[in-house]
């Protein structure tokens, strides 16, 4: 079992590795693949695949607001 720790940090967290996503149809394209309801996603891609996902409440994403793990 993953521990929580790893599934949960803030934006402030979020390296430069990772691509802000808030364009809203790739979000809500997003939201339904995964069934989700995030306002804005960070993505780690490698060779054009999602290789780390994680989603915002948000869509504006302020620095303290938290960020989950979905992929």
């Amino acid at each position: 079992m993953e521990n929580i720790a790893n599934t949960v940090k803030t934006v402030e967290e979020m390296g430069r590795e990772y691509d802000l996503i808030t364009f809203d149809l790739d979000v809500r394209n997003l939201n339904h693949q995964y069934k989700q309801d995030y306002g804005c996603y960070f993505a780690k891609v490698s060779a054009g695949e999602f290789v780390e996902l994680w989603g915002c409440e948000s869509s504006v994403p302020y620095i303290w607001k938290p960020v989950y793990k979905v992929l």
